[in-house]
């Protein structure tokens, strides 16, 4: 944001279909994008992210940030954050 990027968004390695999307959509965005993309390296951090990065946790714990929508999350759609 400091860089006045008009595009910022952040991945997950794991999540390879979201990372094309996310990669997809700054490429076409017309301004700067800046995406981070988290990654696991399996000799230094083996296992960081998988508190939220495992299949079996990860609808309860990421949550998809999309202008215009909800911020809703979970297995069952009920978790939320509101203004």
């Amino acid at each position: 944001m400091a860089a006045e990027c008009t595009f910022i968004a952040r991945s997950m390695d794991v999540m390879t279909e979201h990372v094309g999307q996310v990669v997809d959509k700054a490429a076409l965005h017309k301004g700067t994008s800046f995406v981070e993309i988290i990654k696991t390296c399996n000799i230094f951090n083996d296992g960081t992210f998988k508190d939220i990065a495992e299949k079996n946790v990860r609808d309860d714990r990421v949550l998809f940030l999309e202008h215009g929508k909800p911020m809703i999350f979970g297995a069952q759609h009920n978790k939320g954050i509101s203004a």
